[in-house]
C-alpha cells in the first residue's frame, strides 16, 4: 500500500485523476494525505497552493475542509464529503455522491448522482442515469438528464430538462423560479400555503389537488396560490401533477450517511426497506389520483381503470420480489467487506470505503428497482389512457374501408388513416 502526505493551507487547489474508485472526506488539518492498495501507483505532487494527485488503484484522500477539488477523471465509484470549497467534476465513469460540500459542477456522470446537502450552486451539464439531490442553498441547473431526477428542498432557482421521470418537493421562496421538463411522469409537491404561480402544459391529464380542490385539464393549467410570488413551470409528455405536501411522510431522499467510527451497516436493509415501501405507497396514492382525474375528464372506463390497477399491483409485487433479492446481495456485499475488515490492518478510514462502495451500491439497486415499478405503473395509466378508444371501430366500418381499398379507391395510407381517425372520434 502507497501512502503520501504534503503539508497545504486551509485552501488548498487539488486537481485528481483516478483510475479508480474514489473517496474524499475534509478534515481540520492543513495538509492532503492520499493512499492506494499496491506499490507504485500514487502520484502527489505540488506547486504553489496547487496539488496534483493521480492515482492508478483505488484511492482514499483527506483534503482540508476549504479545499477546491477539480475531478479530471474517476473511472470508479466517487465518494465527496465535508469539502466545502467549490467542486468541479468533469468525467465521472461511475458513480458520484457527494455530502455536505460546497458548490458543485458536473460536466458528465456516467451513473447515478446523489446529492446531499449542497452549500451553493449544483449544476449539472450531462447526467447519463439517475439524479437524486437534496437540500441545496444554491441554484440547481441540469441541461440533461437521461434517466429520472428527485429534487427536494432547493433554495435558489431550478432548471432541468428530463428525459425520464421527474419528482419534486418544493418550498417556493418569493422570487424563486422553477422550470422543469420532463419527458416521464412529473410529479411536483408544494406545500398548501405556498404562494406561488403554477402552470402546468403538456398533452395531459394536468391534475392538481392543493388544499382539498382537485382541477383536471388538457395542454394547460394555471393555478395561482397565496400571492403568486413565486413561478412554478412544469412541462411534461406524460401526466403532470400538482399535490399539497405531506409533511407526515418522508420525500424521496435516499442519500446514506458515511460516518467513520459509527456505520450503522447492519440497519441498512431494513432503512431501505423502510423507504422504498413509503416511495411505493406515494406512488399508489398518486396513481389513485391520475386515476380519478382520468375518470372525470372521461378519457378512460371504469373497467379499464380497474385493469391497470391490477397490472399495477402486479408490477409492484414483482418489485418488492427484486428488492428483496438486492437486498440480499447487499447483505452479502456488507458481510464480505466486515470479514475483510477483521482480518486487515487498515484504518477505520478504509473499512468504512470498503462497507460503502459494497453495500451502497446494492442498497442503491434496491432502492431503484422500487421506484422504478412504480414510476412505470404510473407511466402505463398514461399510455392506456391514451392508447384506449372510446368507440371501437365496427366491423362494417372495417369492411367498408377494406372494399374501398381493394377497389382502389384509395390508398393503404389513407385506409389507415380513416381507421385511425374512427377510433379516435
Amino acid at each position: 500500500m502507497d501512502e503520501l502526505m504534503l503539508e497545504t493551507g486551509h485552501r488548498p487547489h487539488i486537481s485528481v485523476t483516478s483510475q479508480g474508485k474514489l473517496y474524499i472526506k475534509g478534515w481540520e488539518r492543513a495538509e492532503v494525505r492520499a493512499s492506494v492498495s499496491g506499490k507504485d501507483k500514487l502520484s502527489l505532487r505540488k506547486d504553489g497552493d496547487t496539488i496534483t494527485v493521480q492515482s492508478l488503484s483505488h484511492c482514499e484522500m483527506r483534503v482540508p475542509y476549504e479545499s477546491s477539488v477539480i475531478i479530471h477523471a474517476a473511472n470508479g465509484e466517487s465518494i465527496l464529503k465535508s469539502v466545502t470549497g467549490e467542486i468541479t467534476v468533469q468525467h465521472a465513469n461511475a458513480g458520484l455522491t457527494l455530502n455536505d460540500v460546497g458548490s458543485v459542477l458536473v460536466e458528465d456522470v456516467s451513473r447515478d448522482l446523489n446529492a446531499h446537502e449542497v452549500h451553493g450552486n449544483l449544476i449539472i451539464r450531462h447526467a447519463n442515469r439517475f439524479v437524486n439531490a437534496s437540500f441545496v442553498t444554491g441554484d440547481f441547473s441540469a441541461d440533461s438528464i437521461a434517466a429520472h431526477l428527485t429534487l427536494k428542498k432547493v433554495e435558489g432557482h431550478i432548471s432541468a430538462h428530463v428525459l425520464g421521470n421527474a419528482t419534486l418537493s418544493l418550498d417556493p421562496k418569493p422570487g424563486q423560479t422553477c422550470t422543469i421538463e420532463a419527458h416521464g411522469v412529473l410529479t411536483c409537491r408544494i406545500p398548501s400555503n405556498a404562494n406561488a404561480t403554477v402552470e402546468l402544459t403538456g398533452p395531459g391529464p394536468l391534475v392538481t389537488q392543493v388544499g382539498g380542490k382537485m382541477q383536471t385539464a388538457q395542454e394547460s393549467l394555471r393555478l395561482t396560490l397565496g400571492d403568486g410570488s413565486a413561478h412554478i413551470s412544469l412541462t411534461g409528455y406524460a401526466p403532470v401533477t400538482l399535490l399539497e405536501s405531506d409533511t407526515g411522510k418522508s420525500s424521496a431522499d435516499f442519500t446514506f450517511e458515511l460516518e467513520e467510527m459509527d456505520l450503522e451497516m447492519d440497519t441498512l436493509s431494513e432503512q431501505i426497506s423502510r423507504q422504498v415501501n413509503e416511495q411505493l405507497e406515494m406512488q399508489m396514492g398518486l396513481l389513485d389520483v391520475q386515476m380519478d382525474a382520468l375518470l372525470d375528464t372521461g378519457n378512460i372506463s371504469q373497467e379499464k381503470a380497474a385493469h391497470i390497477r391490477a397490472k399495477t399491483q402486479e408490477k409492484l409485487a414483482r418489485a418488492q420480489e427484486k428488492i428483496a433479492r438486492a437486498q440480499e446481495r447487499a447483505a452479502q456485499k456488507i458481510e464480505a467487506a466486515r470479514r475483510k475488515a477483521e482480518g486487515s490492518k487498515g484504518t477505520k478510514v478504509r473499512v468504512t470505503a470498503d462497507l460503502s462502495y459494497g453495500g451502497l451500491d446494492a442498497a442503491r439497486e434496491g432502492v431503484r428497482t422500487g421506484l422504478n415499478a412504480a414510476r412505470e405503473a404510473i407511466s402505463t395509466v398514461f399510455a392506456s389512457s391514451k392508447t384506449a378508444p372510446a368507440d371501437p371501430v365496427s366491423d362494417e366500418e372495417r369492411m367498408m374501408i377494406l372494399n374501398m381499398l381493394s377497389e382502389k379507391k384509395i390508398s393503404i395510407q389513407e385506409a389507415e388513416t380513416l381507421l385511425a381517425a374512427i377510433e379516435g372520434r
